[in-house]
């Protein structure tokens, strides 16, 4: 009887949260900016299950998606939060890419 999962990155999305609101000023809109960053690039790695081309969609997806974030919120786009929220959800989408794409290949291959 193993716990069940949601499949929802919780530590990652709390990670982000708490360093957004140490980083930008120990508010509780840095806290939520950090949230709906976390949830952003959450859902953003997604783009990882298209197979043999999720890496670079991510990666163009990326862009739009932190001017998207930075206008709403106001945060800025550099700094320590925002890079542990890209580099953590680019290596969630590349593995996400590499499964789909083995998957993918193995049924080609067939």
């Amino acid at each position: 009887m193993g716990s069940k999962s949601l499949g929802i990155p919780i530590l990652y999305i709390l990670l982000v949260a708490v360093v957004a609101y140490f980083e930008y000023g120990r508010t509780f809109d840095a806290f939520l900016g950090g949230l709906l960053l976390a949830v952003l690039f959450a859902v953003l790695s997604l783009i990882g299950l298209v197979p043999f081309v999720g890496i670079p969609l991510y990666i163009l997806a990326a862009g739009p998606a932190l001017q998207w974030f930075s206008s709403f919120t106001g945060l800025p786009t550099t700094g320590l939060t925002v890079s542990i929220a890209y580099w953590l959800s680019l290596i969630s989408a590349a593995i996400f890419n590499i499964a789909t794409s083995l998957i993918v290949y193995k049924l080609i291959k067939r």
